[in-house]
């Protein structure tokens, strides 16, 4: 029995406690002036207190409503263990789905599938939900080395080492799978490459089902109030980002498409001359409109259109054919993800879908997914578990497109992937463009990471803004194109540029960079788009609602794996154990610094903030250089030079916010908060300070302003002492541009 089963004597009933315990007071203010540096006020839901987050010269703190300082890691792991307490292993918005079910439950409840119920009881309506365990070793030497293989580029060892985990996952699943259906539970489908459960059960059984140990998340997946996609079609503008790199057209690549809306596009086709692997595990699905027997073995999801036996010009096709355009050699993967509801937008199947689909990917050697689909509109939480999952686990590089204006942004509750908002050809946000929602709890996101062009949208939608749209293949025809407009298709170029980048590296004897590295070098190869002022990797707290790092095209990406001229390009990856790395204390600083604003593509400087720095003993952090391979250990910069340096993390695996809740077992840690500062060792001052408050981007983009400032530069990383990381370790990329 749980130590809380007093709670749940009456099967079906939710105790009104728990709802009321969940409801939480809006969050304060941000941007707050503070005497010591700059603050925002924040509700935790798991300590139930309204805290105070400073990013000040003496580092980042939280403040307790009792006084009581704190780092934001350790309030960070002190409100899981709260929350761990109060609703064990149930997510934020499994809690709202069970207030859902509650306030509306007010009409004859559906028949419940759940084998606990009682002879002559009233069925309660039951609700899907999703269980992350555990599989394998949290940490140790073994599961490095394991994790390690999954990232391998080798296919042969990335292989060996999916067996491995698939024998992981198949016994932690069977030890989980027995204690849910003893409390009713009615467990319905099961990963392979992910210790992911998946099913239906009534309130009070998922309440239950929330302390059972091991469990490490408890999610659910209603479906909400989708809105649509405003693709438009117009005048085609073809992709032409891939011209940076002559020769290289994605020979002995694979790269994937999932999507909705989609049809098989004829082989032949100018966009996608060679066979796609389509993945056919289900049985065909009945497209729309005025279809017959002959079309519907063309069609891959029920919102692909057929008429006169073709199906025409799905989103999904689309999607493809911007990669296809760009890639014209790669190996090209569709997964239909054998589910009978597809990617509905209004599907709780999504979320197994989406799981289908990673594991038939990565089982097939594929290391590059675009999403672009819709059914991302319905709030659910394990999108980001998902995908962070696979990113961190399996190496694989997610490009995700923001969605547009209208909609709720789709990269809310994804950190390891990149997320793509759009521009038009003049490189300016325009009425379609993405603006990330502010959805609790996570408001200091810099979403999207990039953009890229999407389109200048329709004179209907984006009155008096040339008419000029994004070419993509059409499935009416092997020669057959249209005109659309959105993210949909800015993301997918991004996807194709990182192929590109890897070919072009690889052929550079620069080595393979793996999905860490290529996003690293993609927010770092971004330049300024956002003509409303600079924000990436703001030193107050604050999030960029628009252009995240900036425009990313080719020219931006190839200095990377090139030498010599004018501009320079360094890069690193590695993993640190922040308990094990680092050296304790901070260089000695003056706090004093220049009012030095960041460098934009067209001369013109912003202001910024920079009254961040830390403090001279820096007893509570650790740092290391990620300058110290340069000769001196740094680079030497004088009067006019700029330089832009970015550091990129992965968030863990199991959280769709970014940090891995607490089990009972052991205290997962939340992922580490870095901080990243550019410092003149010559003469002993700080320069610049990046100090997002919750994020896995870290950056700037400077110029020296004086000789008085000439010398030897070192990009110091900073993290709290007391951080452990994910399972005792965080894997890391950064790039840094250098122009002379």
């Amino acid at each position: 029995m749980s130590k809380n089963d007093s709670r749940l004597a009456i099967p079906g009933i939710l105790i009104s406690a728990l709802l009321a315990a969940c409801d939480s007071p809006p969050p304060g203010e941000e941007d707050q002036s503070a005497p010591h540096g700059v603050a925002r006020s924040t509700y935790f839901q798991g300590l139930e207190e309204t805290v105070l987050l400073i990013k000040a010269q003496t580092g980042s703190i939280a403040v307790r409503p009792n006084g009581e300082p704190l780092s934001i890691a350790a309030l960070k792991q002190l409100d899981r263990k709260a929350w761990r307490t109060r609703y064990g292993a149930m997510t934020p918005t499994l809690v709202d789905a069970l207030r859902t079910t509650v306030s509306t439950d007010s009409s004859p409840a559906p028949e419940s599938t759940s084998p606990a119920s009682e002879p002559g009881a009233a069925q309660q309506p039951t609700i899907p939900f999703y269980v992350v365990v555990p599989a394998g070793g949290a940490s140790g030497p073994a599961q490095d080395a394991l994790d390690a293989a999954l990232r391998s580029p080798d296919e042969q060892v990335a292989s060996g080492a999916r067996a491995t985990l698939q024998q992981q996952v198949t016994l932690a699943l069977d030890a989980i799978v027995p204690q849910l259906e003893a409390l009713g539970v009615v467990v319905e489908g099961r990963g392979t490459l992910m210790p992911l459960l998946w099913g239906r059960g009534t309130a009070a059984q998922l309440e239950a089902a929330a302390f059972v140990p091991d469990i490490v998340v408890l999610g659910s997946a209603q479906p909400g109030t989708p809105l649509d996609q405003a693709d438009v079609e117009s005048q085609p503008v073809f992709h032409a980002s891939s011209a940076a790199f002559p020769g290289l057209t994605g020979a002995g690549e694979k790269a994937a498409v999932i999507d909705s809306g989609a049809c098989k596009v004829r082989d032949t086709h100018h966009f996608i001359d060679r066979s796609v692997n389509y993945q056919d595990t289900g049985p065909a699905p009945s497209c729309s409109g005025p279809t017959d027997s002959s079309c519907n073995n063309t069609c891959l999801s029920e919102d692909s259109y057929c008429e006169a036996g073709h199906c025409l010009d799905g989103h999904g096709t689309e999607v493809l054919g911007i990669v296809g355009q760009m890639l014209p050699d790669a190996e090209l993967y569709y997964p239909n993800v054998g589910e009978p509801n597809w990617l509905d937008i209004d599907s709780v199947q999504c979320t197994p879908a989406i799981v289908h689909a990673y594991e038939y990917l990565v089982s097939n050697g594929v290391k590059f997914v675009n999403e672009s689909y819709e059914c991302e509109n319905a709030p659910r939480d394990f999108d980001g578990v998902i995908e962070d999952y696979f990113s961190r686990k399996h190496g694989v590089l997610i490009t995700k497109s923001a969605n547009n204006k209208a909609n709720l942004a789709a990269c809310s509750s994804t950190w390891n992937g990149i997320c793509v908002g759009g521009v038009n050809l003049d490189k300016e946000m325009y009425c379609n463009s993405s603006y990330r929602n502010d959805i609790a709890g996570d408001t200091d996101r810099e979403e999207p990471d990039v953009v890229a062009y999407a389109g200048d949208g329709h004179p209907a939608d984006c009155p008096g803004v040339p008419d000029q749209d994004v070419l993509v293949a059409s499935a009416a025809g092997d020669s057959l194109y249209a005109g659309k407009t959105g993210n949909s298709f800015a993301s997918p170029a991004v996807l194709s540029l990182a192929v590109l980048m890897k070919e072009f590296c690889e052929s550079q004897g620069q080595g393979t960079p793996n999905n860490l590295e290529l996003r690293a070098m993609i927010i770092n190869g971004a330049t300024r788009a956002n003509p409303d002022g600079w924000r990436y990797s703001t030193s107050k707290p604050g999030q960029d609602h628009k252009d995240g790092g900036g425009f990313i095209d080719g020219p931006g990406l190839r200095v990377f794996c090139t030498t010599g001229g004018n501009e320079i390009a360094i890069k690193g990856a590695g993993t640190i154990y922040p308990q094990e790395s680092g050296t304790l204390g901070m260089p000695e600083s003056d706090p004093e610094y220049p009012d030095v604003p960041p460098q934009s593509n067209d001369g013109t400087l912003q202001p910024a903030n920079q009254d961040l720095l830390p403090s001279k003993d820096g007893a509570s952090y650790k740092y290391i250089n990620l300058f110290a391979t340069q000769p001196g250990g740094g680079i030497e910069l004088e009067k006019g030079n700029r330089i832009r340096v970015t550091f990129s993390w992965e968030a863990c695996a199991y959280d769709g916010n970014g940090d891995e809740p607490v089990t009972d077992a052991a205290d997962r840690s939340v992922a580490t908060d870095f901080d990243l500062f550019l410092y003149n060792a010559t003469i002993g001052r700080m320069f610049y300070a990046s100090q997002s408050f919750d994020d896995v981007n870290e950056g700037f983009d400077v110029t020296i302003p004086s000789a008085d400032w000439n010398g030897s530069y070192q990009a110091i990383l900073v993290w709290p002492k007391d951080a452990t990381g994910c399972d005792g370790k965080e894997n890391y990329a950064w790039g840094g541009r250098v122009w002379r």
